[in-house]
């Protein structure tokens, strides 16, 4: 809840593009899923060939070693906050997805996730 109301703050404080990059943070990690339209998969896994793409891009290390470098960055803070608003955003959303119980994806093939159940 504390990442999301950071987020929210700094999109309404700073307003101008860090608005839509807060949303684009939001949503980013999620677009990894279209990549695996039309790809074998069951129901409740991922296909194979989105895993990877899909695991780096819940990764909290993406979003918070940006997020630490321009917390140090050189200049003044208005230059940098759409961008650090958007790491934020990120950030948030994997935290959401760790609450919601949603972690990072394994490759799993069809045959193994069968015999698991």
């Amino acid at each position: 809840m504390l990442l999301l109301g950071w987020t929210i703050f700094e999109a309404a404080e700073h307003v101008g593009a860090a608005i839509p990059l807060a949303v684009l943070g939001l949503v980013l990690p999620d677009l990894t899923f279209p990549q695996g339209i039309g790809h074998p998969h069951l129901a409740g896994h991922l296909p194979r060939s989105i895993v990877t793409a899909y695991s780096l891009a819940h990764h909290p290390l993406v979003p918070l070693v940006p997020l630490v470098v321009l917390s140090f960055a050189p200049g003044q803070p208005g230059d940098i906050v759409a961008i650090f608003t958007f790491f934020l955003a990120w950030l948030t959303h994997i935290a959401a997805d760790r609450a919601a119980g949603y972690g990072r994806r394994k490759p799993r093939r069809i045959a193994d996730a069968l015999r698991m159940g």
